[in-house]
C-alpha cells in the first residue's frame, strides 16, 4: 500500500530549493525516514520522478526501507563518534590553553 500525501507549503527559506527541485522535472517524490536502530527518526532520503508512480514494487520498496534503516544507523554512529570525538577535541584544545 502506498499513502500519497499532500506536502505542506514549504517555509520562505525552502524556496530555492523547491525552485530547483522543480526546474529539474521533478513533478513527484517518494521519501523514506532514515531510522536509528530504535526506530527514531534521524533523517529523510527522497528520491524524485518527473510524474507521479502509481506504486512502487514491494522488492522497491523493501529496499528503499532497508537503506533507511542502514544510514539511519550510519547517521546515529556517525555522530556519536566522529562528531563527539570532535566536539571532545575543541573542548580540550579550548580549555587546556588557561
Amino acid at each position: 500500500m502506498t499513502e500519497h500525501a499532500q506536502t505542506p507549503v514549504p517555509p520562505p527559506a525552502a524556496e530555492g530549493s523547491r525552485q530547483a527541485i522543480l526546474q529539474a522535472g521533478s513533478l513527484a517524490c517518494h521519501s523514506v525516514p532514515l531510522l536509528s536502530p530504535k526506530g527514531t527518526v534521524v533523517g529523510m532520503i527522497s528520491s524524485h520522478h518527473e510524474r507521479p508512480l502509481l506504486d512502487l514494487a514491494h522488492a522497491q520498496l523493501a529496499a528503499l526501507h532497508n537503506l533507511g534503516h542502514q544510514v539511519g544507523r550510519w547517521l546515529l554512529c556517525y555522530r556519536n563518534t566522529v562528531v563527539l570525538d570532535a566536539l571532545n577535541h575543541l573542548h580540550t584544545t579550548a580549555t587546556s590553553r588557561h
